[in-house]
């Protein structure tokens, strides 16, 4: 029932999620370009853009939809299309991670627009830093690092 209280209104909101998520990509840039400057000329995240993922629509696409993603050769960050969402990617989220409806999915992903874009913005600073090499290929030390300085980087966004 809380949830519903919270939740429901979500689901009949429009969000302008590209130009808010652009803000947020472009705060985080400023704090890292000063915060790091001399060491590292960081001023090339000024032309970060973001976008929406490519919608497949078909049923195995599903988890590919819903997920985050940087390019730092294409200085892009990309979001799942959340005007564009199906049924079967709200019970994506339902079956993976417990969510009890689509407005609290919703939610879930409003919230993920300022702790997430500080992770993507960390891995095309990883891009530009270069010479960033690890020869364990399983190794999962570029996302360990990116995962550990998001929410200071946001705490400074903020």
């Amino acid at each position: 029932i809380f949830w519903k209280k919270i939740c429901a209104p979500l689901e009949t909101m429009e969000l302008d999620w590209i130009p808010s998520l652009t803000r947020t990509v472009a705060d985080i840039g400023e704090v890292l370009i000063d915060l790091l400057k001399p060491s590292i000329d960081l001023t090339p995240l000024r032309s970060v853009q973001v976008q929406h993922a490519v919608m497949f629509g078909e049923d195995w696409s599903a988890p590919y939809e819903v997920c985050w993603q940087a390019d730092g050769a294409g200085m892009t960050i990309t979001m799942p299309d959340l005007p564009n969402f199906a049924d079967r990617h709200f019970k994506y989220f339902g079956e993976r991670l417990g969510h009890l409806g689509r407005g609290h999915t919703l939610l879930y992903q409003y919230l993920g627009t300022f702790v997430i874009p500080c992770h993507e913005v960390l891995h095309i600073v990883q891009h530009l830093h270069g010479n960033l090499r690890d020869s364990d290929p399983r190794s999962y030390a570029m996302e360990h690092d990116a995962s550990r300085l998001n929410y200071v980087l946001m705490w400074q966004g903020l």
